[in-house]
Order: structure tokens, then C-alpha cells, then sequence
């Protein structure tokens, strides 16, 4: 293309972004938006979890996974009816009730999260009152999906969609004549999409956080505006694999003849009080530009829409663009994994982030030409100061060496940006987005027992002093100048509307999984020495005064149960800083595990020795 004629087309698109801008609701009047289905559709569903099974078959995560899954629809514009731990009667008058709902006009969507199993190719769902003694009394006592698939056929609804999260172990298999794991394929009737957690015949794990790791990333992937369902679950299935190394990949049978998005393309709420149209600010600017070779115009999307879906994508071509000398590096996902390589890395390419000053250059450069096991880190919002190491005994000890570097020249947390030659900054993002899902799938808080020992009295004494050995010793009750927290009501303060900064002092020597929004500021309740622990205090209270806004701001600490001194410890130093509103998890991972509730993958922002 002639010079001119790529000037108009990039002068079209700085236009069209300018009107997007332009077309935006005024601040004040923004709301939450909350996606419609598109006009004269119909949406319906029917969500079951069983989980109460009897004889040591019960299940952890479908229950809470079935919440988490009608809370998602119904914010999607379904008509939802869900049952929880259903036994056939209901199973069975549920069922009716969703078909008599079903028409042409409707899209129908039907999701089980529970024991199912095979006989003879055939699927069944299990009610928890089911009693099958002998494989000939499983039609009595179970569900038939092909009836449940017959019923939304017969309807003759749009798009039919079955989600069967069921592909679990068989309870009942010892006393079956053939045992066959998981279940069957199923020829899907036209304008219909079967989906499996796992594939035919193979089995997937209940899961270890509040939900099972298949509808974890299938509520997270149905936010994605625009996405057609094929490539929704073409996503989950992208990231069940990454997640379960290779151990579980989801499955779809399909014979859908139209499209279907849970987020149309050009679904995006207007404030009602503006009297605007419906309009997808975000979608339309990127449909604009997402095939510009011009990283300008690929910023004025970063600039309106900093975190936005679309943001990872954005950043990965402008870095390409700008450096097409890198643009051939290979990414983490075409490297062979060595044991050292750790932490588990994105993909991406490396690239000087934006703006950096003539010194920070010179740091990135150094450590571009640093050997092996190299890391750099970036002060949070900031790129003039940067921390970065090399030559370590794992790629994670060279993050962590960075990450000290730059905590203790910036007085800051900060991002790991790359180890060795992989981008890895987009974990922080990804950290944020999951903490988010995890938070909004917990319900219901009231009349629970305390978890794993999280208020046993072991007889020790409060104590205002720094723990300085044998810190996995059992811990007080009590921390002087703060409140200790159960779980109950630490979930009640998550689910406020003036939530607490969380800190996980952990000493891991890699990462580990952690309670969602956590910042990760390692080694923050050690104690190694006289002279580190005053400076370590110091540089405590700088860090704080960063994340925190005001000192009254509710700062819970916690580390990994109520035999641990960190968080006792970093407490204290935080009370020492001046800060009047802190609180003491006592409890920690363990007892948020013992609730079965979500988990996250730690993202480091402090190493502070």
C-alpha cells in the first residue's frame, strides 16, 4: 500500500477510536454491566450438583460448582433452574419443568456436575439416593442422559447445550460384571454441543479448591465477549490441559448449526440513566485495530482499556512489532521444561517494557546478555528502576534475587517481568482474574465451624516479641494490637464492599497456591538477624504505604496454618509501622483448604531478605 493510502486507513482508525471514546457513559453514571442475550432469544437451563453421596462416594466440588455456574448464567440472561444434592424424584421433576420451558425460540442449556457413569455406551447421572446393587439396576435408580438430550430435542430449540462435568470415578464399579472409566461418546442430535470435562472413557479428579478444574476455567472462559461457543470450550480445553499437564483434556460432540455467543459481540451495557444504545466500546475498537501492523493504533486500545480482554494480546503485538529482531523467540509452550524452570512460565515475547529511561535500558540490556537462570523485576507502576540477577541454581532463586533488588533500591513492591527469555509479567493479570472468579464462586458463610485447628488453644502464651527460631511451633490465640480472624469471617470481609489487603508471608522456595488477591511478600515474618530484622521493619512499612492507601485499611496476615510464626511475626512489624487496623489469619491455607474453598497460584510481589 502507498504511503497516503496507509496514512488514511491509520487516520480512519484514530477517528473511529476517538468516536468509540467519545460514545462512552460519563464515570459517575457507569454500573456494572450485566451481559442480554440477544433480542426474541429465549435463554433456559438446568443445573444440578450432586455431591452428598453415601459409602465414601461423596464428591467436594459439585455443589459448589453448580452455584457458581447458575450465579453465571443467570448474570448471562438464563432463566435457571438448579437443584443441589437431588435425588431421582427430583431429578426427574426438574427435568420436566426445563422441558416445558423449551421451545424454537430458546436456547437451552443443561449442566451436571456429579457422579456419572457408563453401561454398555450408555450415560447415566447418579442421584445421591441412588442404591445400585448390580449393573442391570442402574437404569432404575439413575438418569438417563439420552433422555435429557431427547427432551431438548423435541423442543426444537435453537442451539442445545449439554455440559457434563461428570467423568469421574465409578462408586459402583466392583459391582459391575465390565468396569469401563469415564463416559461414553454421544452422537450429538443436530443443533446440539455435548461437552465433557474430560475425554471419552477417561476420568477427571473432583478437584482440591472450592471448584473442579474443568468448570473453573469454563466460568472464566464464558466471560469472553464475542467468543462463539466452539471456541469458548476450544479455551477451556486449552487450559485444562496446560493445568492438568497433559492429565485431562476436555471433549465436545457437535453438531450445532448456527452460532452462539454467551456474550454476543455486541453485547456491552449502556448506563440506563444515559438513554444511550447498546454499544461495545471495547469490542469495537479492537475489531478495528487488531490487524493493524501499527503499534500506535494498537495503543490507543491499551490507553481506553488497560486491563481489558484484549489487553495480553495487545501488548504481546506491540512488543513484536516494535522489536521484530525478537519476534522469532521461541515462547515458554515451544521449550522443552526442565526441572529447573521454575516458576511455570507464559508465554511471550521478550521485549524493554514501554518507557523505560535510558538507565532502565541499560538494565534490561544486561540482563538480556546475563547466562542462565536469569531474572528481572519492575517496580509496580513504575519502569525507570528495575531489579535483575543471573547465574542462580534455578530460574525461581533468580526471580526471587531480583525481586530483593528491586524491593530494597525501590522501597516498592514489584512484577517478576521475565525469567530467563520468557515474558512472565501477564501471570500478575492472570493472578487477578482468577482471584476475581474464585471470590465471586463462594456462597454462604453463616454457621460454619471452625477448620483445622484454626482456634485450637495450644497453651502458648501472647507475646509481643519477633519469633526468632522454631517458627512452625504451635502459635497463640491472641496477637496483641490486632484481631484474629476465622475463616467465616474472613470470607464476610472478602465479600464486602471494603475488602482487606491480604498478605502471604510464606517462605516457599517455590510457588505455591494461596488464597485469592494475596500479595505474596515472602519471607516478610523471618527473622534472620539483628541487623536485617531493623532494616527489614523499615523497608515493611515502605511497602505497605504503597499498597495501602490509609492506615486504618484492614491488613490480614497469614501464612500457612496456626503452627506458623511468619505471620505472627510480619503482624507485629506491621503494628511496629503504624498500622491500627491489622488482623491475624491464624488459620491460614490449611484451614481455607479444610473449608474447600478456592486457591490460586501465587504470584510474587516482595522477596524482603
Amino acid at each position: 500500500m502507498a504511503r497516503w493510502g496507509r496514512a488514511r486507513v491509520a487516520g480512519s482508525l484514530i477517528a473511529l477510536a476517538v468516536a468509540v471514546a467519545a460514545a462512552a457513559p460519563p464515570t459517575a453514571d457507569a454500573q456494572a454491566p450485566r451481559p442480554a442475550a440477544p433480542r426474541h432469544e429465549r435463554r433456559v437451563a438446568l443445573v444440578v450438583g450432586n455431591g452428598a453421596y453415601a459409602h465414601g462416594a461423596a464428591l467436594a466440588n459439585p455443589v459448589n460448582d453448580a452455584r457458581a455456574m447458575s450465579a453465571k448464567l443467570e448474570r448471562l440472561g438464563f432463566d435457571v433452574i438448579s437443584l443441589e444434592n437431588a435425588d431421582q424424584k427430583r431429578m426427574e421433576h426438574a427435568i420436566g419443568q426445563f422441558s416445558a420451558k423449551l421451545g424454537p425460540d430458546a436456547v437451552s442449556l443443561f449442566y451436571y456436575a456429579g457422579h456419572g457413569i457408563q453401561v454398555n455406551g450408555h450415560n447415566y447421572l447418579v442421584p445421591i439416593d441412588a442404591e445400585i446393587s448390580a449393573e442391570q439396576t442402574v437404569r432404575l435408580e439413575t438418569i438417563d442422559v439420552d433422555a435429557v438430550i431427547d427432551q431438548m430435542s423435541m423442543a426444537r430449540s435453537r442451539v442445545n447445550l449439554v455440559i457434563l462435568d461428570a467423568c469421574r470415578n465409578n462408586p459402583f464399579e466392583r459391582r459391575f460384571r465390565s468396569i469401563s472409566g469415564g463416559l461414553a461418546s454421544i452422537e450429538a442430535p443436530t443443533g446440539t454441543l455435548i461437552a465433557y470435562a474430560t475425554s471419552p472413557g477417561k476420568v477427571a479428579a473432583d478437584g482440591r479448591g472450592a471448584n473442579g478444574l474443568y468448570t473453573a476455567e469454563l466460568l472464566a472462559a464464558m466471560d469472553a465477549p464475542g467468543a462463539k461457543v466452539e471456541d469458548v470450550f476450544k479455551r477451556v480445553r486449552a487450559n485444562v490441559i496446560a493445568k492438568s499437564a497433559g492429565n485431562q483434556t476436555p471433549w465436545e460432540a457437535s453438531s450445532l448449526t448456527g452460532d452462539f455467543y454467551f456474550i454476543a459481540p455486541t453485547t456491552v451495557i449502556v448506563a440506563p440513566s444515559t438513554g444511550g444504545a447498546p454499544i461495545d466500546r471495547e469490542a469495537m475498537l479492537w475489531s478495528s485495530i487488531k490487524d493493524s501492523r501499527d503499534p500506535a493504533l494498537l495503543q490507543t486500545y491499551l490507553d481506553q482499556f488497560p486491563q481489558g480482554v484484549f489487553a495480553g494480546a495487545a501488548r504481546v503485538m506491540i512488543a513484536e512489532l516494535e522489536h521484530p529482531q525478537l519476534a522469532g523467540a521461541p515462547a515458554a509452550s515451544d521449550v522443552a521444561p526442565s526441572p529447573a524452570a521454575q516458576p511455570a512460565l507464559a508465554p511471550g515475547v521478550l521485549a524493554a517494557p514501554a518507557q523505560l529511561s535510558s538507565q532502565g535500558l541499560g538494565e534490561f540490556e544486561r540482563y538480556r546478555h546475563g547466562e542462565v537462570n536469569k531474572a528481572l523485576a519492575i517496580p509496580i507502576g513504575r519502569s525507570e528502576f528495575l531489579g535483575w540477577s543471573a547465574k542462580r541454581n534455578t530460574a525461581f532463586q533468580g526471580l526471587l534475587a531480583a525481586m530483593f533488588f528491586c524491593n530494597r533500591n525501590t522501597l516498592m513492591p514489584c512484577h517478576g517481568y521475565a525469567v530467563n527469555d520468557t515474558i512472565i509479567e501477564p501471570s500478575y493479570a492472570q493472578f487477578d482474574r482468577e482471584s476475581a472468579a474464585a471470590l465471586a464462586g463462594i456462597h454462604g458463610t453463616s454457621g460454619w465451624p471452625p477448620f483445622a485447628d484454626e482456634d485450637r488453644e495450644f497453651g502458648v502464651a501472647p507475646t509481643t516479641e519477633i519469633r526468632k527460631t522454631n517458627v512452625g511451633a504451635p502459635t497463640p490465640t491472641r496477637l496483641a494490637g490486632a484481631k484474629t480472624v476465622t475463616t467465616t469471617e474472613l470470607v464476610k470481609l472478602l465479600k464486602s464492599t471494603t475488602p482487606p489487603v491480604l498478605i502471604d508471608v510464606l517462605d516457599e522456595n517455590e510457588q505455591h497456591m494461596t488464597l485469592p488477591t494475596a500479595w505474596w511478600w515472602r519471607a516478610a515474618g523471618n527473622y534472620p538477624n539483628d541487623e536485617v530484622a531493623v532494616r527489614l521493619t523499615g523497608l515493611f512499612g515502605a511497602l505497605l504505604s504503597t499498597a495501602v492507601p490509609k492506615r486504618d485499611t484492614p491488613i490480614v496476615f497469614f501464612c500457612h496454618s496456626s503452627r506458623c510464626w511468619l505471620s505472627h511475626n510480619a503482624a507485629l512489624r506491621a503494628i511496629a509501622a503504624g498500622y491500627t487496623n491489622v488482623l491475624w489469619y491464624r488459620g491460614g491455607i490449611e484451614a481455607w483448604t479444610a473449608a474447600g474453598l478456592p486457591l490460586v497460584k501465587a504470584v510474587l510481589t516482595a522477596q524482603l531478605w
